[in-house]
């Protein structure tokens, strides 16, 4: 079992609807806390990510230690996951959180995670998380997943590479669990040094080993002459931990340029298998039949044309960066559906026709001769002075959509409906 855990946060400052005592105790534990950023915070390795910036008070450490020792978590069961990642983790910094009215604030010196991995999905449990009566007792668990559009693949990418970062913090995490970070002012000579604290949420969580999790904002990206992940590169910045019995000290090495470092090399595998993952032809996917009203001939070019373009765009071309994509055919799935919009013509407002749109399958092979398939739609504007879709003049455009991602797809299948490719 690891030492005390000495930087645990026993309140955190919330919202201003906190009751008066409330807010008073934590205005004190702000200017207190306040004067001691005063004092240089690179005592243990701080400037690089250190575990004690911001020193806790004598009170806070027993709080701390009080919630440490509790034995509620170690006797609850919980799910297991294939790789182990689920257990028992300590706080690496002063961590406090909101009961689910913010009455309380309390010590958290233990949490319990439970990782999904199927569903991919990690949730952090505190012994305050299961009472079921008083409000000022509880905790709300939070969670972390994937829930932006590529979530499928970023999973599969997880799974692919056994990688664990989740970049999306739940509105439970980041409401209720916080921890003390130095805020920042330019000096004289442009530089960011520590003035003053504010409360931090939690955000990102990344697996940096067996045992050791990030638990804080994510690294960025280069930009304007500062390099990647400068938002972390901060004197005197805290770097959120969570760590298993007996990793503390592994957890006390990941300074803050390792961690950058990690998270960008993390992100390139996940991005990398997730992409491998995708590529390899599905053998139960099958292409959409073609609608009864097939393309005409102009659609056709029109489709074409559109799909060369929307196959080049970001959303789908940086989904399979190293491929090269040559299409084979394309067809109709659905009809033409208009979108109207209400217009002033002839002296009244009316509903007009200003485009219609259909879906289109494409099927394609990249310079290795695999297959591949996707849908988009493809979009005709109504020409300038028609209103009412009298005629169309072949001004095409294209909108993606979910099924724009390529997918590898068998040969006999990519085959199915090459016949449907012929404009009518």
């Amino acid at each position: 079992m690891s030492s005390p855990i000495t930087t645990i946060l026993a309140a955190a400052a919330l919202a201003a609807s906190q009751p008066a005592f409330a807010q008073s105790f934590l205005n004190k534990l702000a200017e207190k806390v306040q004067q001691k950023v005063a004092v240089p915070l690179s005592s243990a390795a701080g400037a690089t990510g250190g575990m004690s910036s911001v020193q806790p008070s004598a009170e806070e450490i027993r709080l701390a230690n009080e919630d440490r020792a509790d034995t509620t978590l170690d006797n609850r069961t919980f799910k297991a996951d294939k790789r182990g990642v689920s257990g028992i983790y300590y706080p690496s910094v002063m961590l406090g959180a909101a009961s689910s009215d913010r009455e309380m604030i309390y010590a958290i010196g233990k949490v319990y995670l439970e990782f999904d991995d199927q569903k991919g999905l990690m949730t952090i449990y505190t012994r305050h998380a299961f009472e079921t009566s008083n409000p000022t007792k509880l905790v709300p668990k939070g969670t972390w997943g994937e829930t932006s559009a590529g979530n499928g693949r970023w999973l599969r990418g997880m799974l692919a590479s056994n990688r664990l970062m989740l970049r999306t913090a739940g509105s439970d995490v980041t409401m209720n669990y916080k921890y003390r970070q130095p805020k920042y002012k330019l000096d004289l000579q442009n530089n960011e040094v520590p003035d003053g604290v504010m409360m931090q949420n939690l955000e990102a969580m990344f697996e940096l080993e067996p045992g050791v999790i990030y638990v804080g904002a994510p690294a960025y990206g280069s930009s304007g002459g500062k390099p990647e992940g400068h938002n972390l590169l901060k004197p005197g910045m805290q770097l959120p931990l969570l760590y298993k019995a007996g990793k503390e000290e592994a957890a006390k090495a990941w300074t803050a340029e390792r961690i950058v470092a990690a998270y960008s090399q993390a992100t390139a595998e996940i991005d990398k298998a997730g992409e491998d993952a995708d590529g390899k032809a599905d053998p139960n996917l099958q292409l959409l039949p073609p609608h009864d009203q097939p393309l005409t001939k102009g659609e056709s070019d029109g489709a074409r044309a559109q799909w060369s373009r929307m196959i080049q765009t970001p959303d789908v071309a940086n989904t399979q960066r190293s491929k090269r994509f040559t299409l084979s055919y394309l067809y109709a799935t659905s009809p033409w559906a208009e979108m109207r919009k209400k217009q002033y013509v002839n002296n009244s407002f009316v509903d007009t026709i200003i485009s219609r749109s259909r879906v289109v399958a494409a099927v394609f092979q990249d310079q290795e001769g695999n297959h591949w398939t996707n849908r988009f739609y493809l979009v005709e504007k109504a020409p300038t002075g028609v209103y009412f879709g009298e005629r169309w003049s072949g001004d095409y455009d294209f909108a993606l959509a979910a099924s724009s991602i390529p997918k590898g797809i068998g040969a006999d299948a990519a085959r199915k409906y090459q016949s449907a490719a012929k404009g009518k």
